[in-house]
């Protein structure tokens, strides 16, 4: 099956090669000369990402943390991949549609709404809306990591993410607004994951453009914040227990197992489905995910039944 994989994902592939051939040295002087070797053969962007993959080259057995990262993460979106390689990832088994997280493919990057349908002042009004803005330079406090400034794309991108949002909600979803007098900010960071946090949302540099990736982490904002009755009610909607909505790959295999930390990835991903390409839900197979697309269209959005605009 052929996979549309770029800098991230083939870092990772090439850092556990070395791992298998610096295993042949006995002590860790031999392993760190392995390392640096390796590394030195590699392009500067190369070796910064194995680089942040093993943390310098200390941990030359990168933690579980980073391998999970690392492979839920493939990088930079391959618009130009071929649909029959991307539909070659796709299945009906009921499980699951995509392998890894949404964020990672084609239509759920673009969303429903056409970039160039979005202009930047459009894009800010939207985000202004909803007390949401980017961050524009400084340092991340967390990870000591220098914040990106947005490009017009990245801005345009969340800009369509919102927008989509409230014509679902038929206006500015209130459970989606950040109740500060300092607008919520989204921090473009060089890191291979994104991540919301209580006062901002991280995201990797490698989806900075990615629609999904925008939906996803806002739809944990909303589940941990104003939306917290709305997290119960879906999972109320779909049964309980471990009744699932499995609509990626990523929505069954996070870093931390837990029953609740499944239950909160895959209600990201489901939002993130019916906003972004609606048909996953309904072709999953899986009565969960049926569940998880009435429950959006019927009792979440105001105007949920524009999802029709998107299938």
């Amino acid at each position: 099956m052929m996979m549309c994989m770029k800098k991230n994902l083939k870092t990772f592939m090439f850092s556990l090669l070395v791992l298998f051939v610096a295993s042949c040295e006995t002590t860790e002087t031999g392993l760190q000369d392995g390392y640096g070797g390796y590394v030195n053969t590699q392009s500067p962007e190369d070796q910064e990402r194995l680089n942040q993959f093993t943390n310098d080259g200390r941990d030359i057995i990168p933690s579980a943390e980073r391998i999970t990262a690392a492979a839920n993460d493939v990088g930079d979106i391959c618009y130009d991949c071929s649909a029959s390689d991307v539909a070659s990832t796709r299945n009906t088994s009921g499980r699951s549609t995509y392998p890894t997280a949404l964020k990672n493919y084609p239509n759920p990057s673009r969303g429903c709404i056409p970039l160039e349908d979005v202009s930047l002042s459009q894009a800010r009004a939207a985000m202004q809306s909803q007390n949401i803005t980017f961050a524009t330079s400084g340092t991340d406090a967390q990870t000591g990591l220098r914040i990106q400034a947005p490009s017009e794309q990245s801005e345009r991108t969340l800009g369509a993410a919102i927008l989509r949002v409230q014509q679902l909600n038929g206006g500015p979803m209130a459970a989606g607004r950040y109740d500060s007098s300092n607008p919520f900010q989204f921090r473009i960071l060089n890191r291979p994951y994104s991540r919301q946090e209580p006062d901002h949302i991280k995201i990797a540099h490698s989806h900075r453009n990615s629609v999904a990736q925008y939906v996803h982490e806002w739809a944990h904002f909303i589940a941990n914040k104003n939306g917290r009755q709305i997290y119960s009610q879906y999972q109320n909607r779909l049964g309980g227990g471990s009744n699932f909505c499995m609509v990626s790959g990523y929505a069954d295999g996070t870093s931390d197992s837990s029953h609740a930390s499944r239950w909160s990835e895959q209600f990201a991903e489901a939002f993130t489905a019916f906003v972004t390409e609606p048909s996953l839900l309904l072709n999953n197979g899986s009565a969960a995910c049926r569940n998880a697309y009435n429950f959006f269209k019927d009792e979440l959005f105001n105007d949920g039944d524009r999802v029709s605009e998107c299938l």
